[in-house]
């Protein structure tokens, strides 16, 4: 163990010291890329030559473009350049002098050429300060091929010019292409100042690539803030860069939308602001809703999406509805992505931004303030910020979705698809300093043995800190944190489980920035539900140069909770560490490592290893972890284990598929994690194919699937055959069935089962959806002797929004088994479940849930009113009632059936957000 700490330690110290390397401002070249030049001089071709510069610029880090045009128009200063010879691609006298002034050492340049379906690839390296070429290059091919071709380039001028040695520098006093015209013709340069009003203009690019043609805008400062009321009457607006060119990625990938949609952007030091106009043929067709924040999936929305770092690891999405009721998430890389682009990511991340919506008479309209305070980014100095950025809207009763940066599912990722965002400049460096107070009283009853005894009132108050390190390095510490009922686990069937049940982290502190302890693989190293009752904790995320870091630090008081007062650990408080940091490497590829460790008494528990993500190519990724485990019980005994996982994939519009190997020691084990099983060497495979008719029938395909597990004394454990068939239906209507034959070996028996599912999902309406799914077969009863047994299985939801403030979600879920031998119904559980909110105003909502379980005869009651201000200010009030069936005799002396009540509980909670 102590061999495996040293290793990770090492290597965050390897990763440290490469960032301070990075950061020292080391000796580099400065190298430009000037317009490819397109030969033919057909338009549909020109994103082909733009495509080529965007990818040497990600490529060779941070590329230097300069701007073509064939007048010089707007700027009296203007240096203009031009070539002697086209297809020779060699430069003046004059535009090496004007390149000197610039101090650019090395300049490359280039044409292509397409007749038909072959293309030509021309481009010459220049050494500046000589003169001279230093390197001449052809590349020829068809025109099906061209990304082969261009990575082939690409890898040609990184071997001349001796990448990483020669850095590409960026120069922010060169207009972006957005901002000037180009010839076709003449292959001229222009150097001079940008126009004060910026549109995007992504090009003829059908379904959209990774990287290459990726549509750029650049946004201006305004001196009026807007009014954020969703009224785009402010001056604000008249300035602003204006974006309408939109690409559909659903239902008919790279079709031209169906409806119209135009934002607009402006900045100043404070804020970025949007303004949205979508519009309507039919605005019947428009879904909207009075909700709560961050439920607005089932409506019509448009997020904007922010890559700070443009490093394609992790991205901040910010959405709005028609009502002006806001969303926030965190993406991050490594996901396949389902519903429109930007509808899924970590949405327990709360940022504070202003929206504002109002419906008009043909659509909505929307306006958005994000201040910069809400974000994290990288220092540029005096220069100019530089993104990745996207927006999305969806259109849910069409089933439509449309993004600016176009996109294909032959490339995965979302991030790899983004546009680009530029101009900004003098942003506020003010670090973010965020207290939130909170007070707390609850009055708690509960059963007891002499009957129900209600206590006292207990207040109690709590203070929670954010403190911006850096604009992109953030500290938080809470004491006495509240966790009360504001939210509560959802309830599972627990009859029949072979292994634990995972319930997942709802308390805020732990839940944001938790996708940076992730880890690939089947085990989930770092499951904050372990620490129970923390009396405080501090953490340290964000990201230096390339270097992404997490710390983590509770002092959990629930360990030493013990029953014998007289045991030495009793009223002892457990520690619990976490440490984790990744390197990125390219798009989305990383190397990482974490180390977790937690202190009881003379008990540990603690683990280290290494982890990465390697993307090869638009749609293949690799993904590894190794883990080494130590622990420590109360009584002094020991054991410790290793756990590996190693992956591969596809991901794309057709064929995807997955392979994937697991070894869990049978000692490997972790207090900080969760783990469902160990013991294992477990193979699993599978593989899809979908065609994609984009009509009527959207999307269908068949998929299979193969698992094996052995345990480590190579006894056959599980294996698992599954083939299965997926239907896409328009209007948001989706069924997927299987069958599978199984073999499960439970206490040295082997039982072969055959199983069968169903699920359905509708969402058609504004008013009514519906999800329903059916699992029947074989399945073994878990006890001491176990047998083979029949079960049946349903899941419903049922949701219901007779107005835009109500709605109504009806879920049911269900199991039953039944013994063939006997023919006795082993169990029948039925737990029903109905969640009711209603929503007043914009800030005042009224949740009550009902719940009851078959099995435990438990019945729960649950009322919360909530008054949000923003994503820190709140104020609760809320009653929580359990209740049990129980059977009792009656007076008469007859046994009936009653509810006794358990626990019940009266809450209030406000908290109060102050931000510098």
């Amino acid at each position: 163990m102590s061999l495996i700490v040293k290793i990770c330690f090492v290597f965050l110290s390897i990763l440290l010291t490469s960032n301070l390397l990075n950061a020292q401002g080391l000796s580099v070249r400065k190298f430009a890329v000037a317009p490819f030049d397109n030969i033919t001089g057909n338009a549909s071709d020109e994103w082909i030559g733009t495509g080529f510069v965007e990818t040497l610029e990600t490529e060779i880090h941070n590329a230097q473009k300069l701007v073509a045009t064939d007048t010089v128009t707007g700027s009296p200063n203007a240096n203009v350049f031009t070539n002697s010879d086209e297809n020779d691609n060699q430069p003046t006298n004059a535009f090496f002098t004007s390149a000197r002034q610039l101090g650019i050492d090395l300049l490359l340049t280039g044409s292509y050429q397409r007749v038909g379906d072959q293309l030509r690839i021309t481009a010459r390296l220049h050494d500046v300060k000589a003169g001279t070429t230093v390197h001449a290059f052809r590349i020829d091919g068809s025109y099906g091929e061209l990304f082969d071709l261009q990575d082939q380039l690409i890898s040609d001028i990184k071997t001349v010019v001796g990448v990483p040695d020669s850095v590409i520098i960026n120069n922010d006093n060169l207009a972006p292409v957005n901002n000037v015209e180009r010839s076709t013709t003449t292959g001229g340069l222009v150097l001079g100042e940008p126009t004060s009003r910026a549109s995007s203009e992504p090009g003829n690019i059908g379904g959209g690539f990774s990287i290459n043609g990726r549509p750029t805008v650049r946004v201006v400062r305004t001196d009026t803030p807007p009014n954020i009321d969703g009224l785009l009457d402010d001056i604000t607006w008249r300035d602003a860069a204006l974006i309408t060119n939109f690409t559909q990625t659903n239902p008919v990938e790279g079709a031209q939308p169906t409806e119209d949609t135009e934002v607009r952007i402006a900045y100043d030091d404070e804020h970025i602001y949007f303004s949205f106009y979508a519009r309507y043929s039919d605005p019947s067709q428009m879904r909207a809703n009075r909700v709560d924040r961050d439920q607005i999936r089932r409506d019509d929305w448009i997020a904007v999406m922010f890559d700070t770092f443009r490093d394609q690891q992790r991205a901040y999405r910010f959405s709005v509805n028609p009502y002006g009721v806001q969303g926030d998430a965190i993406l991050t890389s490594g996901r396949r992505r389902f519903g429109a682009p930007g509808s899924g990511g970590d949405d327990s991340w709360d940022a504070l931004f202003e929206t504002g919506g109002t419906i008009v008479s043909d659509g909505w309209t929307a306006e958005m303030a994000i201040p910069f305070k809400s974000l994290r980014y990288p220092s540029v100095g005096e220069g100019q910020h530089n993104w990745g950025f996207q927006i999305s809207r969806a259109m849910q009763t069409k089933d439509e979705s449309v993004v600016w940066s176009p996109m294909t599912r032959n490339i995965a990722g979302l991030m790899t698809q983004m546009g680009l965002i530029n101009g900004m400049d003098g942003l506020s460096v003010s670090r973010n300093l965020e207290i939130l107070p909170t007070a707390t009283a609850i009055q708690l009853g509960q059963l007891t043995d002499t009957g129900f005894k209600e206590g006292d009132a207990s207040p109690d108050l709590g203070l929670n800190i954010k403190y911006g390190v850096t604009s992109n390095l953030t500290a938080d510490f809470t004491a006495n944190p509240d966790f009360s009922q504001i939210e509560s686990d959802r309830p599972q069937i627990e009859v029949n489980q072979r292994f634990p049940l995972f319930f997942p982290e709802l308390r805020p502190f732990f839940l944001e920035g938790q996708e940076i302890f992730e880890t690939p693989g089947r085990i989930n190293l770092v499951h904050t539900r372990t620490i129970v009752d923390p009396e405080f904790g501090a953490k340290l995320t964000g990201k230096t140069g390339k270097t992404t870091l997490g710390l983590l630090f509770t002092n959990d008081e629930a360990p030493g909770r013990l029953d014998d007062p007289t045991e030495p650990a009793f009223g002892q408080n457990g520690q619990v560490f976490i440490g984790r940091a990744r390197y990125d490497l390219h798009t989305e590829s990383y190397l990482g490592a974490i180390v977790t460790d937690r202190e009881f008494f003379n008990s540990y528990s603690r683990t280290a290893g290494i982890d990465g993500r390697i993307r090869m190519g638009q749609t293949h990724s690799a993904q590894f972890v190794a883990v080494a485990s130590d622990n420590r019980t109360l009584d002094g005994a020991t054991k410790s284990g290793p756990m590996y996982d190693i992956g591969f994939r596809r991901d794309a519009r057709h064929l995807n598929y997955r392979l994937q190997y697991n070894v869990i020691d049978p000692d490997f084990d972790t207090q900080t994690g969760f783990i469902r099983r160990v013991d294992t060497r477990r193979l699993d495979t599978d593989v899809e194919y979908n065609w994609w008719p984009e009509h009527w029938l959207i999307s269908w395909g068949p998929g299979f699937s193969y698992l094996r597990n052995v345990d480590h004394a190579g006894v056959l454990q599980d294996e698992d055959f599954r083939a299965d068939v997926s239907l896409r239906f328009a209007r948001n209507i989706f069924v997927r069935a299987d069958g599978r034959q199984e073999m499960e070996r439970y206490r040295g028996v082997n039982f072969h089962k055959k199983r069968f599912r169903i699920n359905n999902s509708i969402n058609s309406s504004r008013r009514f959806s519906v999800f329903y799914g059916f699992n029947w077969g074989d399945q073994v009863r878990f006890v001491e002797n176990p047998f083979l047994g029949r079960f049946f299985d349903y899941n419903l939801g049922l949701t219901v929004r007779p107005t835009s403030r109500l709605n109504t979600r009806l879920d049911i879920n269900t199991s039953r088994f039944r013994n063939t031998t006997t023919d006795l119904l082993e169990f029948n559980v039925k737990i029903l479940r109905k969640l009711t909110t209603y929503q007043f105003t914009d800030r005042f909502l009224v949740r009550n849930i009902l719940e009851y379980n078959t099995d435990s005869g438990a019945v729960g009651i649950n009322v919360l009113l909530t008054y949000r201000v923003n994503a820190g200010t709140v104020f609760y009030i809320g009653y929580d009632d359990r209740l049990k069936e129980v059977t009792n005799f009656n007076d008469e002396r007859f046994l009936v059936t009653e509810l006794q009540r358990q626990r019940r509980a009266f809450f209030t909670k406000f908290q109060y957000l102050f931000r510098y």
